[in-house]
């Protein structure tokens, strides 16, 4: 019959400092990896917050076409508008203005009347949660007769585009 030996006093707890340190390394394992899990969070919130930002600055191009379509008569000839703010329910707000650039008398859609072209520039921003905003400017321009007399036809050409462009918002 084979007798167990008691264990000498050297190795009684030699396994315990083993355990302990590899239970201090599966935590650092545990800890990167949650870190790393927040971050990816935290990323993706904010592209999503710039993509919401792009869209409402989009939106805010497609109101300020509107107006310019709709509203032609109302468009300033020098300077420029401002269209009321908007609130967009659980996505952000939008702000929008018209501005002037420009004019000359090169109305080839109006030909033969005397017309003078305006060009203007809608510049909408779109702003989202975590700060992201985003800037679009569209260019476009509208021919309008010039004659003044009583017995001549007002006309005006619809909006047409000419430029789009997107802006970096400030840091």
């Amino acid at each position: 019959m084979v007798r167990n030996r008691a264990p000498t006093r050297q190795a009684c707890g030699s396994i315990l400092p083993a355990i302990l340190v590899l239970i201090v390394a599966v935590m650092l394992l545990g800890l990167g990896a949650l870190r790393s899990a927040a971050t990816e969070v935290i990323t993706g919130a904010s592209i999503s917050a710039a993509r919401d930002a792009f869209w409402l600055a989009e939106a805010g191009i497609a109101d300020g076409l509107a107006f310019a379509a709709k509203r032609t008569a109302e468009l300033p000839v020098a300077g420029s508008i401002s269209l009321p703010p908007r609130m967009v329910a659980g996505t952000g707000r939008i702000e929008t203005v018209i501005r002037v650039t420009g004019s000359d008398d090169q109305c080839p859609a109006l030909d033969p009347l005397e017309a003078e072209r305006y060009h203007y520039e809608i510049q909408a921003t779109g702003f989202a949660d975590r700060s992201a905003a985003s800037t679009h400017v569209q260019g476009l321009y509208i021919c309008r007769s010039t004659c003044d007399s009583s017995d001549c036809l007002a006309v005006e050409t619809a909006p047409v585009t000419t430029y789009w462009s997107a802006k970096a918002a400030p840091p």
